[in-house]
């Protein structure tokens, strides 16, 4: 039963990261965001990837795109 709370506790860390990433883009707009997170996705070739298909290394490329496109994962 803990575990999960531990697991509403971080959606709700992840909405409010969503959040300030548009705040900072100014655009406020959860659409904008979900365009510019896709738009990354494709960039790198994941789109139409399952995540338990991915490698380490996937991951870290990933991140590296959303890193450089202005979305921090915390």
């Amino acid at each position: 039963m803990g575990d999960l709370a531990e697991d509403d506790s971080m959606e709700v860390e992840g909405e409010a990261d969503a959040m300030e990433i548009m705040e900072e883009d100014g655009s406020g707009d959860p659409s904008s965001f979900k365009e510019k997170a896709l738009g990354v996705l494709k960039q790198g070739g994941y789109e139409d990837k399952r995540s338990s298909k991915l490698t380490q290394d996937d991951f870290l490329r990933m991140l590296a795109l959303f890193n450089k496109a202005g979305i921090h994962f915390t």
